[in-house]
């Protein structure tokens, strides 16, 4: 277990702003109008630059957008897409074996401090203390802190450059939220309001959440906002499967509840209290009111189904909800409500990090694709084109009403931004580990090998052993 002996005390958010301000300060010395990307990519036309990445929508907005790159640079951008926690292996063992060399890598920022730890990447200063590769525009400032504290931060070092923020929150059915017939039933049956409808809503808490679930499960030939159902329908999804999702998922909510696996000093504090605990019984809970296939179910099933009109609320995150909101495949889209998880409102953004590993070929080009994609001009185009929770603060706080199937993701990212509800991930080099070991315990849980408090137990035990302490 030699790769996790490190000192795992993180640069906090001061530190990392304090960071930031030197960098902005650098880049606001150059003059805008002293540099242009066809100039900075003369040294490398010809060259080509393999790009590894998840095949959802962001990197396909990616794809597309950088044949306009390619135009102007004369570099060819070359993509291979994948699944998500198969790519993430297999990027960390081309690093250790030196077998591929991808010139650019979609990490998953909870594996930046393995990554950084382990020399897997190229420090950004390598690129932007060149004024020669170096936007003059490109400012730290345009984007959240607790962002780049999360996707481009280790130990005080600009590790990587930010590529997506996928924000966590609530997705409910608005339409049938806000049918009379329901809302009167539910405040007889539970003696308060349903949440008011709307495309952005609120969420009070978890117990009524699953007050809320439970009311919304309904069997094949009852009625649903005065329609007769001609399938089962759920109040909630709770997926159990040994998979990322199920990980996800749990993480998600146990920030939304209060708590966290590792402390800012690298501490583990997962078992501390009852918020660990708590957080996996209300999931195990919600199994009732959740799909049956609850064991084998991950955010696949997740989608087609709440795609299909069959879930009345669960967890989401933006990628996925790029496809929900195409009226031409979902039954749900234009009828979805968006909130911030209940409790603390807290959301455990799933970041990820755009990481040059050292076996680069073109280090440099790959740099400059990343750079050139990070500006406002190219993310306001590329959003709309699913590239969804934009890395950049002024694109979030654009006006996207008139983009259908992104203004409500947008919108809530917005409430969560402007209300500080982001939070920051600790980084630690052995969460990858802590990922499977969770993963491992989770799923028993949710077959019922394991009560609530077992799984935590296990957990919290097995990290000890993985981290020594």
């Amino acid at each position: 277990m030699k790769i996790y002996k490190a000192n795992t005390a993180r640069v906090g958010l001061l530190a990392a702003a304090a960071l930031l301000f030197a960098f902005a300060t650098v880049a606001g010395s150059g003059k805008a109008n002293a540099w242009s990307l066809e100039e900075a990519s003369a040294p490398y036309r010809g060259a080509e630059i393999d790009i590894i990445c998840e095949g959802y929508p962001p990197c396909y907005a990616l794809q597309e957008v950088s044949t306009e790159f390619s135009e102007i640079t004369g570099i060819t951008v070359n993509f291979e897409f994948g699944d998500l926690l198969a790519i993430a292996q297999r990027m960390i063992a081309e690093q250790l074996t030196e077998s591929e060399h991808f010139d650019g890598m979609q990490v998953l920022s909870y594996h930046l401090g393995l990554f950084g730890e382990q020399g897997f990447t190229t420090p950004m200063n390598t690129f932007l203390d060149d004024p020669k590769l170096r936007d003059p525009n490109f400012d730290w400032d345009n984007f959240m802190p607790a962002l780049i504290a999360q996707s481009s931060m280790y130990k005080g070092e600009a590790i990587a450059l930010p590529f997506q923020y996928l924000a966590t929150f609530g997705v409910i059915r608005k339409d049938i939220l806000a049918d009379s017939g329901e809302r009167a039933a539910f405040k007889a049956k539970y003696g308060y309001d349903l949440p008011e409808p709307g495309l952005v809503t609120e969420m009070p808490s978890y117990e009524k959440w699953g007050d809320i679930a439970e009311f919304f499960r309904r069997d094949k030939g009852e009625t649903l906002a005065g329609q007769t159902l001609e399938s089962d329908y759920y109040g909630i999804s709770s997926p159990f499967k040994r998979h990322l999702t199920v990980f996800w998922f749990y993480w998600a909510n146990l920030v939304a509840h209060g708590g966290e696996i590792f402390d800012a000093d690298g501490e583990l504090v997962l078992g501390e209290g009852t918020t660990a605990v708590d957080t996996l019984n209300f999931l195990l809970d919600m199994r009732q009111y959740a799909p049956p296939s609850y064991r084998e179910y991950t955010w696949d099933e997740q989608y087609r189904d709440f795609c299909a009109g069959l879930i009345f609320s669960t967890t989401f995150w933006p990628d996925a909800l790029y496809y929900l909101e195409d009226a031409a495949e979902c039954e749900s889209a234009g009828n979805i409500g968006y909130f911030a998880l209940p409790e603390t409102h807290k959301s455990m953004p799933f970041v990820y990090s755009w990481v040059v590993p050292p076996t680069s070929a073109n280090p440099e080009a790959a740099f400059l694709l990343m750079q050139w994609a990070l500006t406002k001009d190219v993310q306001t185009r590329a959003t709309p084109l699913g590239w969804i929770s934009s890395t950049r603060k002024d694109v979030i706080a654009m006006d996207w009403s008139h983009e259908k199937q992104i203004e409500g993701d947008m919108a809530i990212q917005k409430v969560i931004a402007d209300n500080g509800w982001f939070y920051a991930l600790n980084h630690h080099p052995a969460l990858i580990a802590v990922q499977d070991i969770m993963m491992d315990e989770l799923s028993s849980a949710g077959a019922d090998s394991i009560d609530a408090q077992t799984a935590v137990d296990n957990m919290v035990e097995r990290i000890r052993e993985v981290t020594q302490q």
